[in-house]
């Protein structure tokens, strides 16, 4: 089997001179790509960086993102994104977990690095791309991007395996910490294969893909681009009023969204164009609206999936493919067994709703485990199955419709929220006693955020607390509702009963973000 240094090689050496990306309008050709990830990997190597070590990327969408991800896999080393909207305890923890031994950071967001480098034991140099000067983090060295990928290209050709770990991806936890989930070169094959089939991709294709790099959806532009030939326009942020404009500048055949990003496109005015843009079809998930409302708007078939960075993609509604409405599209039988189960583990019969579990049928087709994490991964795969967490059901046609999260992790804005992460950070402040955060729903077809809060003495103003939110929360993670209550119900072991909040919802006494 290939990986994707091999792809990407073979790729430039047939067409070097094909544009297989646009970040924020600028082209990156496959030769540019393959001689970029050679000059990373010989500027991280002049670091230290060897196989097996971490290179955390704490980097918007670029060309620097790119090279350096691929150029740490060059070297056998393992590339582990970092979501650019964390700070302080957020950060804190995926930085000290996946002991990175360097992290490449943006100018924006290096400040935030800094007052953090310190505890990070394993930290050797840091990178920062586009700084106009470069701090001074005591015991580290401190270079530019531009330092690194000036260096002479490794003589070191793909290092790596199949089977080895190529990057790390940090997901919530059920009920601790976000933990990093490990994927093999093989699997990242996979992903981008699996979704190049499903949606019939051929190197005449343009692919928009709005979202992050920190993400599995995100790394889609890469993927397909390099397995592929398509081409993948990438932008660092999505917005709403410029996005039709950039598919119709690239003649954009396919979209990669989230629910939340289309749900606002629709909300859109009607446009004459919408109906007249390139695109053969859209993905997304959730659907925001019935699938026959989006084809009728913009005159193009829709695309849906279900998966999770462990296991993806678990069902696919194809392009022009007829699918029950709710559903999530069918089971990929090429990859998985899929079954849904009850607490006891056993097979439920169609139409009833249990716990999803996915087989893989290939080797390396989901993670490899929980990074340094066995007792998590053993929690999650038993006999070989791995409980995904989410509730769904199936139907006797094989089609699989995603109900509810289990776990008490919500989901805003197309980013994961471990309930654990945001409680720890919100308890930081000095008048908090106690927080329980929990899922609201959202008009948008995803959760809005509620903070119950118990205070130490008389309770904090509500703009106190929403400002504290603005200052030391990620954006998408920061409460809309905030209610303050005496305590909070509990159960006999103390475990807060979230299913009684989530019903009270939002009350007469609760304060919304203005």
């Amino acid at each position: 089997m290939t990986t994707l240094l091999a792809a990407l090689q073979e790729r430039a050496d047939r067409e070097p001179d094909r544009v297989l990306l646009w970040f924020d309008g600028e082209a990156v050709t496959g030769g540019e790509l393959w001689r970029s990830a050679l000059r990373a990997a010989g500027g991280l190597s002049e670091l230290g960086v060897a196989s097996g070590d971490r290179v955390a990327l704490f980097l918007a969408n670029s060309p620097e993102f790119a090279a350096i991800w691929l150029g740490a896999m060059l070297l056998g080393a393992i590339g582990v994104p970092i979501n650019l909207a964390y700070r302080d305890e957020f950060l804190r923890h995926q930085l000290v977990d996946s002991d990175a031994g360097v992290i490449v950071a943006d100018a924006d967001t290096i400040e935030a690095v800094s007052r953090i480098a310190g505890e990070c034991s394993a930290l050797r140099a840091v990178v920062v791309r586009k700084a106009a000067s470069l701090p001074v983090i005591a015991g580290r060295d401190v270079l530019t991007t531009d330092t690194l990928l000036a260096s002479e290209p490794t003589p070191c050709v793909d290092a790596a395996t199949p089977e080895q770990p190529a990057t790390v991806l940090y997901t919530s936890g059920t009920t601790g910490l976000s933990k990093g989930v490990v994927l093999s070169h093989a699997y990242l094959v996979r992903i981008g294969q699996a979704f190049a089939n499903c949606s019939a991709l051929t190197p005449d294709d343009t692919l928009f893909v709005p979202l992050p790099m920190f993400h599995i959806s995100g790394l889609q532009a890469l993927l397909t681009a390099i397995l592929v030939g398509s081409r993948s326009v990438v932008e660092k942020r999505f917005s709403v009023t410029t996005a039709w404009d950039i598919v119709r500048r690239f003649d954009c055949t396919g979209m990669i969204s989230v629910g939340p990003m289309l749900a606002m496109l629709m909300a859109l005015p009607p446009d004459p164009r919408d109906a007249e843009l390139p695109l053969r079809f859209l993905g997304t998930a959730p659907f925001p609206a019935p699938p026959d409302a989006i084809r009728a708007r913009y005159g193009c078939e829709v695309q849906t999936m279900y998966g999770l960075t462990e296991a993806f993609p678990v069902a696919v509604a194809r392009p022009g493919e007829a699918f029950p409405e709710n559903s999530a599209g069918r089971c990929n039988d090429e990859a998985f067994e899929v079954r849904v189960v009850d607490e006891a583990g056993r097979t439920l019969p169609p139409g009833e709703p249990g716990e999803i579990a996915v087989r893989e049928k290939i080797p390396h087709s989901m993670f490899e485990g929980y990074f340094r994490k066995p007792d998590a991964t053993a929690e999650r795969i038993r006999w070989g199955w791995f409980y995904t967490g989410d509730l769904g059901r199936l139907d006797a046609d094989g089609f699989l419709y995603f109900l509810d999260r289990k776990k008490d992790a919500l989901r805003r804005r197309g980013e994961n929220i471990s309930s654990l992460e945001l409680e720890n950070a919100i308890r930081r402040h000095p008048e908090v006693e106690d927080v329980a955060v929990h899922a609201v729903p959202s008009p948008l077809g995803e959760d809005e955020v509620k903070a119950v809060v118990v205070s130490r003495g008389a309770p904090p103003s509500g703009e106190e607390l929403f400002a504290f939110f603005d200052e030391a929360l990620p954006r998408f993670a920061r409460p809309r509702y905030l209610e303050f209550v005496d305590e909070l119900p509990r159960n006999p072991v103390g475990r807060v009963q979230k299913f009684l909040l989530r019903e009270r919802g939002v009350t007469d006494t609760t304060l919304e973000r203005t």
